[in-house]
């Protein structure tokens, strides 16, 4: 169950994100969740400069300003997020996204955010050919039905809930580190039931793999 929300169209782009890093998003505190402000110095790039970990100086890929960001971690997006006005959104908001679950006696429930049936043309998985990122506009054919793009492909997308999985015998696994869940496959995602709108997987909040945004 999820209470009415809104969702952006379109992923944060490395576009977006560079007016976060421009206008100092790194040393405003405010924005910052406080049981992180001790791990922000590590939030750099290939450079030592403040920003996702594969960006140069500060600066994204000029050949790439449209192409999601990725390379952040969990806190990284939830303090854009809240600098931007937004915020991260929970895993089952994503879900229903996705999935358009809507209630009815149809009980509709999308295996993808277009439909029933994986088409390559409507995502960018590694089948699809790509071997990397695309811009956040692209493959329009696999936008769900109210307009929001790339629930499937492209960049696996932090949300807001902290994930937990089960052994075999219903006990909850607990990790090292707190773990975020991540939703919807990205580019190099190659089982194709890994990027659907049920599909469930986590990620360490303090990782910035080069396919997570």
């Amino acid at each position: 169950e999820t209470s009415p929300f809104l969702l952006a169209r379109c992923a944060v782009s490395n576009a977006d994100y560079q007016r976060f890093v421009d206008a100092g998003g790194y040393e405003d505190f405010h924005v910052w969740p406080e049981p992180v402000l001790a791990h922000i110095v590590d939030f750099k790039d290939r450079t030592g400069r403040a920003g996702p970990r594969l960006w140069r100086d500060g600066r994204h890929d000029r050949r790439f300003p449209d192409h999601p960001v990725v390379g952040i971690s969990n806190y990284e997006a939830e303090a854009y997020a809240r600098w931007a006005g937004y915020r991260l959104p929970t895993e089952a908001e994503w879900q229903m996204a996705a999935s358009w679950r809507i209630k009815s006696d149809a009980n509709v429930s999308r295996r993808y955010p277009w439909g029933d049936t994986l088409d390559l043309e409507c995502c960018n998985i590694w089948h699809s050919g790509h071997s990397g990122t695309l811009a956040v506009n692209a493959c329009p054919a696999g936008a769900a039905p109210n307009g929001v793009l790339q629930l499937v492909g492209n960049a696996w997308q932090w949300t807001a809930t902290n994930f937990a999985g089960r052994d075999a015998d219903g006990r909850t696994i607990v990790g090292d580190m707190l773990m975020k869940s991540i939703r919807g496959g990205a580019f190099d995602t190659y089982f194709p039931w890994q990027a659907t709108s049920t599909f469930r997987s986590g990620a360490p909040c303090l990782s910035r793999a080069h396919n997570i945004g």
